[in-house]
């Protein structure tokens, strides 16, 4: 019981960064994201407890956002994959966030001591890790600094300009990330730092290319 609530917290407030920066109406469609939350739960459950893939249910679960984004939200591919891509790399990044302020304070080792913590350190993990993006949703709902880069049924060429790049910046952005975390496994807390920051430079310039404002659209 306790792993569907916090599972499906931490899957809510992935749902409610990606609604609140492409300005999606998140209770409008309360359901669909509850239905592929729980998807989500049982895929990550299922890889992890019965099967020797588990270190791939982060891979299979941007699949299946992606996959909900074209299905049940009507999104074309291209913008559902920059979609999932963007906030999934922006969560991560809220993460390594937290990550380093434990290890900051002493709370934490290094990044792998999380994993040899009792299950209850990982509860207070995911429940931390929701609320301060739910936080951030809030303030960029009251700011009103959310984006519309997605519009319905929009037209999606790969071989557009801005497109290419975005692309080969997300590619970029995948290596340095796993180049990263090397460095951190290796290394230790110091190289955390350079996760952080290495992340926050890629989702930076990400996010410019990537989302646009209404005024260009209109």
């Amino acid at each position: 019981m306790l792993l569907v609530l916090f599972s499906t917290l931490e899957y809510l407030a992935i749902f409610a960064l990606m609604f609140t920066i492409f300005r999606f109406e998140f209770w409008r469609h309360i359901n669909r994201i509850l239905f592929v939350s729980l998807l989500l739960m049982l895929t990550s459950f299922g890889l992890r407890q019965f099967t020797p893939y588990g270190d791939y249910a982060t891979i299979a679960q941007a699949f299946i956002i992606c996959w909900a984004l074209i299905t049940v939200w009507g999104v074309n591919w291209g913008h559902a994959a920059l979609m999932t891509i963007l906030t999934a790399g922006i969560y991560l990044g809220i993460q390594m966030v937290e990550v380093f302020i434990l290890t900051a304070t002493g709370t934490l080792e290094s990044m792998e001591s999380l994993q040899d913590r009792s299950i209850r350190m990982g509860y207070i993990f995911q429940t931390s890790t929701a609320l301060l993006t739910f936080a951030l949703c809030y303030g960029l709902r009251k700011g009103n600094l959310h984006f519309s880069f997605v519009r319905d049924g929009a037209h999606f060429s790969l071989y557009h300009r801005i497109n290419m790049v975005i692309l080969s910046l997300i590619i970029v952005t995948g290596v340095l990330i796993t180049v990263l975390f090397n460095l951190a496994k290796t290394h230790g807390i110091a190289s955390l730092v350079w996760i952080f920051l290495g992340m926050a430079l890629a989702i930076t310039i990400l996010a410019w290319l990537a989302i646009k404002r209404d005024g260009e659209y209109d």
